[in-house]
């Protein structure tokens, strides 16, 4: 089957925003077309094309001009191809849509959306598919009906009334999340939607670190203004600053503490944090998004640390190397980015943190390490702590503190030799 990406749309209701078409707008660090053709990839799609005069798509895969574009059902391209999938480039599709799409059968015609949508055609019976295509184009054209597009083409194929609404046969719904993009507007509030969703910081604290709630609040609102949801996890003091889960165990059941409170958040991605991860400078926040959408498969950490240990190694994924089974610290519990569900089934044994890290009990998983510029840069360097180390301030962080003018009371902590 050959996919076609119909991206050759005259584009009248996005205006040229940003000035790229919309295929080529950017949510969570990738386009809207590069996400498309990854995902088809994933589903071990090759055969596909880009119908498009825009040579910005060369990068993406091949691209056909589109043969007419009188009006805008002309987007539907007959091919040579025996049987064709039609995909819309304006379409933000989630994983799970694009696997529906690619394996769920059809001998006729298949359409795939929402209630409202259309998102995909399939097509197994090219003859009555152009039928009804050009049929609709002729009606158009002689001022029959006022548009031409995806659900004219349904209607006519379903002998339902033009003017009115309604789903019958050959209609998989998706019901996901994915949806088109018309307008600047939809864009905006898609794309601020979609780069908070799903994702919450986790901040490891206890009720004695109390004292650098504050501090701690300070640096995460200057840096990182557009975070997504933050929860701090303690025994019971509650955080006036953020949303507070508290679970009163003791030290050495840690892990129960920090399993319980993760089965209470809805997000399947978690940002793990330490409450003394003070925010130095402005939040890598294109970089967090681009890994986000590789969090898939068989990854359950990407670390934020730098790359400390030579037997990393190189992946397809920029800017992070995969951490070699039984390296040290395979297992790393001080900021980065974790599947939910990964991180509570690496923390199923009852113990204190450090006892997880030493123990290196990695299920199996994939963990992979920042090798470039730190996304979350807290002062921190390989096995040199900036903040507090074994309840006492490191005496780094001091600058730091002044320059921000966070004011703390040094010695009732006192420094760390």
């Amino acid at each position: 089957m050959k996919y076609i990406i119909m991206c050759a749309g005259k584009g009248t209701r996005w205006n040229n925003y940003l000035g790229v078409p919309k295929h080529l707008v950017e949510i969570n660090g990738e386009t809207l077309i590069g996400r498309t053709t990854r995902l088809l990839k994933e589903n071990n799609v090759n055969n596909y094309i880009i119908t498009t005069n825009d040579v910005r798509y060369n990068i993406y895969g091949m691209i056909k001009p589109q043969t007419h574009n009188d009006c805008e059902i002309d987007r539907f391209e007959e091919t040579k191809d025996k049987e064709v999938c039609y995909l819309y480039g304006d379409v933000y599709y989630s994983e799970e849509a694009i696997k529906s799409i690619v394996n769920t059968k059809t001998d006729d015609i298949l359409f795939f959306g929402s209630d409202w949508e259309i998102f995909a055609i399939k097509v197994a019976n090219k003859e009555l598919f152009m039928k009804h295509k050009n049929r609709v184009k002729e009606l158009f054209l002689k001022g029959e009906i006022n548009r031409c597009i995806g659900w004219e083409i349904y209607r006519s194929l379903h002998n339902i009334p033009f003017e009115e609404h309604i789903i019958s046969d050959r209609y998989f719904k998706i019901l996901d999340g994915t949806d088109d993009i018309d307008y600047p507007k939809d864009y905006e509030e898609f794309k601020k939607c979609k780069e908070n969703s799903n994702i919450s910081i986790l901040v490891c604290s206890c009720d004695k670190n109390e004292d650098i709630f504050e501090p701690f609040y300070k640096c995460m609102e200057k840096y990182y203004k557009n975070h997504p949801e933050i929860i701090y996890a303690t025994e019971t003091v509650k955080n006036p600053y953020y949303k507070t889960i508290s679970k009163n165990y003791p030290l050495n059941q840690w892990t129960k503490r920090i399993r319980e409170t993760l089965q209470e958040i809805d997000s399947e991605q978690i940002l793990l944090m330490i409450d003394d991860c003070f925010i130095h400078k402005k939040v890598d926040e294109a970089r967090i998004n681009y890994i986000r959408n590789n969090l898939t498969g068989n990854i359950a950490l990407f670390n934020f640390e730098k790359s400390f240990d030579n037997n990393d190694m190189e992946t397809l994924i920029r800017g992070f190397k995969l951490r070699r089974k039984g390296s040290p610290y395979e297992i790393s519990l001080m900021c980065g980015l974790w599947n939910k569900d990964k991180l509570i089934k690496v923390l199923e044994n009852d113990s204190d943190p450090w006892t997880v890290e030493i123990n290196q009990d990695t299920k199996g998983f994939d963990y992979y390490i920042n090798s470039e510029d730190y996304i979350i840069d807290w002062g921190y360097e390989t096995y040199k702590p900036c903040g507090l180390f074994k309840g006492k301030w490191t005496r780094n962080i001091v600058e730091f503190f002044e320059k921000e003018g966070i004011k703390i009371d040094y010695e009732q902590r006192g420094f760390i030799d």
